[in-house]
């Protein structure tokens, strides 16, 4: 709600001499017109945007020509289905904001089939938009994480999610709340029984940029560990990437820092980072115990 709808049609003409058309954009009434001229190929893209205002749920647009004077008239208009949410389906807070919580926030927007909205706070009781760093109202992105579908906290918790409803809550500690932290070249490993084991069939983790901090976790019972580290190679595996549903919620944590390096790397790195996010989002992997 609030947000823009954009729509780009593509419009083309047949074995006309026509050089121009309009078109309309409808769900119940008018919601775009846009005048459109046919290149020299007969074709032309053309781009709609409209405000989401007075609309709400799953909403069916018509994009349509207006009186072409064609003689097949079933090719000229399109449906497309949208819905509009009153809230962001994933919300993310960041406080403060860092590599990891930049690179995550742009990944989540990439693989996720949400809205998607990300919060930053730079001093205490001001939040920024992770988008344009527009200032934000605290009751505004207080709304947006009560309402999420799904909860990214990067950093300290803040009391802004202490009422949070969301079904699914990802969060990623890292020294603000007080949390044990510790830094060192650790690498990482994918166990392969656990709902993350998809997202890195035949790629070699150990191979991958190091991971540079790592806050000590004890899985509770039950819980899966999607990822291990080890301090430059030796020791215990340490678990940094854990989760568990319960009750029709989920929750995972993520407890190092430095998986940004594995997305900047790009090649390899980078489409297990996009899969690592895009499995934790799947529903149905949260249920694989």
């Amino acid at each position: 709600v609030g947000d823009t709808i954009r729509l780009a049609v593509e419009v083309r003409g047949f074995g006309s001499s026509a050089d121009s058309a309009r078109l309309e954009v409808r769900s119940g009434r008018v919601l775009a017109r846009r005048a459109v001229r046919l290149g020299k190929d007969g074709q032309a893209l053309v781009q709609a945007a409209f405000p989401s205002g007075g609309l709400a749920g799953d909403v069916l647009l018509t994009a349509g020509l207006v009186n072409p004077g064609d003689a097949e008239p079933r090719d000229d208009a399109r449906l497309w289905l949208v819905r509009v949410t009153p809230a962001p389906g994933i919300v993310m807070l960041a406080s403060p904001s860092d590599w990891d919580g930049r690179f995550l926030f742009r990944t989540l927007r990439d693989v996720a089939d949400l809205p998607t909205r990300g919060y930053t706070r730079f001093e205490a009781g001001r939040w920024r938009s992770m988008e344009t760093l527009a200032p934000v109202r605290a009751d505004a992105v207080a709304q947006a994480a009560r309402f999420a579908d799904v909860l990214v906290i990067k950093g300290v918790a803040p009391d802004i999610a202490r009422d949070a409803r969301a079904r699914g809550v990802w969060n990623w500690p890292s020294g603000e709340g007080g949390e044990t932290e510790i830094v060192g070249e650790w690498y990482a490993a994918a166990p392969s029984a656990s709902p993350l084991g998809n997202a890195f069939l035949g790629i070699p983790v150990d191979s991958f940029p190091p991971l540079i901090e790592v806050t000590p976790i004890e899985p509770a019972q039950g819980d899966w560990i999607g990822l291990t580290a080890q301090l430059a190679r030796r020791g215990a595996d340490r678990p940094v990437f854990t989760g568990h549903a319960f009750g029709g919620r989920r929750r995972v944590t993520t407890a190092a820092d430095g998986l940004w390096r594995w997305a900047f790397r790009g090649g390899a790195s980078e489409q297990a980072y996009r899969a690592l996010v895009g499995v934790t989002l799947d529903e149905e992997a949260a249920r694989v115990q």
